[in-house]
């Protein structure tokens, strides 16, 4: 049965899907490699909410200061 979900922010439909070996490489990389409180506030906020993969990227770049 798949989980689908509705964005909190841009309101689209998404499904959320099993992270694949490369995936959960790619997190732990960027868990040793960026500041752990960018990380910590990331996931507090999608704690608490549903992102679809692409607000949840832009979350990330916001948190970075990148998003222009």
């Amino acid at each position: 049965m798949a989980d689908a979900k509705k964005c909190d922010r841009c309101g689209k439909f998404y499904q959320e899907t099993e992270p694949t070996a490369l995936d959960s490489l790619a997190c732990a990389m960027e868990q040793l490699l960026s500041p752990g409180t960018i990380y910590a506030k990331k996931l507090l906020v999608e704690k608490f909410l549903d992102l679809c993969p692409s607000c949840s990227a832009s979350l990330t770049q916001w948190l970075k200061g990148k998003e222009g």
